[in-house]
């Protein structure tokens, strides 16, 4: 799918000292920060953000115009969440209309306020 090596490593502190390309985006429109996220690779996104190289890419938006943060809170991934916000995410960039946006809100009615610290995150970034 348009993927390095780099997708898949552990730990990728060898590579990124090397110069590894981790701001191209694969064949889905993903860069290896989205992707950490969106595969729930928690031990990816956290050694990508160790490195100054990974941390560029914290507001990096996707094909789709969404950062690695915006599509954390689709998924619930509380750690993900905070170890994007640790790593300097602009949690007020605004996600762009369309289906992800109509996702979230569909959340936002459906969940209520039985997830109190999520429910916060979601409707801060939907401008709620």
């Amino acid at each position: 799918k348009g993927r390095s090596l780099i997708y898949y490593c552990q730990d990728m502190s060898e590579q990124l000292r090397l110069g590894a390309r981790v701001d191209v985006l694969d064949d889905s429109g993903n860069a290896v920060i989205h992707f950490a996220v969106v595969a729930n690779r928690a031990n990816l996104l956290e050694s990508l953000l160790k490195h100054e190289l990974g941390k560029a890419t914290v507001n990096m938006r996707n094909g789709q115009g969404l950062t690695a943060y915006q599509l954390s809170l689709s998924l619930k991934h509380q750690r993900l969440r905070a170890a994007l916000v640790k790593a300097g995410a602009d949690v007020t960039i605004p996600i762009p209309g369309g289906k992800f946006r109509e996702h979230l809100e569909r959340l936002v009615e459906q969940v209520g306020p039985s997830w109190p610290e999520w429910m916060s995150a979601l409707q801060s970034a939907l401008g709620q």
